[in-house]
């Protein structure tokens, strides 16, 4: 497709700055091509998408098109973080502990059962009596 045409072009004539002329050139009419592709191809989805009765957005944008359904979202909320150190490190007090945390406490693991462990952890509260 097209081979013959790009076989003819004498590029032993051209020195350097030609050369990178003639590639950046290369460059951007490749990049043009692409993106005329790129939007032929989304007009036939969009129009395949219509004869099919299909809203496009819930083509391109699944995820969104679930929640709106009533469907469970990907996102998660965020929670509040209910430890914080002198050094601004924040924690929510959910899942593993960091390790500022456990060397806060002196410890490897941590056991927030543990009354010498709560202790220490309640000392990083951000809000006191929570």
């Amino acid at each position: 497709m097209g081979t013959e045409k790009a076989e003819k072009i004498k590029l032993d004539d051209l020195d350097l700055d030609d050369l990178q002329a003639l590639k950046s050139r290369i460059d951007t009419q490749i990049h043009t091509l692409k993106e005329q592709k790129r939007e032929e191809f989304m007009k036939r989805m969009e129009e395949e998408a219509e004869k099919a009765g299909i809203p496009f957005d819930e083509i391109i944008n699944p995820k969104k098109s679930k929640a709106v359904l009533g469907k469970a979202s990907d996102k998660r909320s965020n929670v509040k973080p209910k430890y914080r150190d002198a050094n601004g490190n924040e924690w929510t007090g959910r899942g593993h502990a960091p390790a500022w945390v456990l060397a806060y406490v002196g410890v490897e693991s941590l056991d927030k059962k543990n009354p010498s462990h709560q202790k220490k952890l309640d000392e990083l509260l951000i809000e006191k009596g929570s």
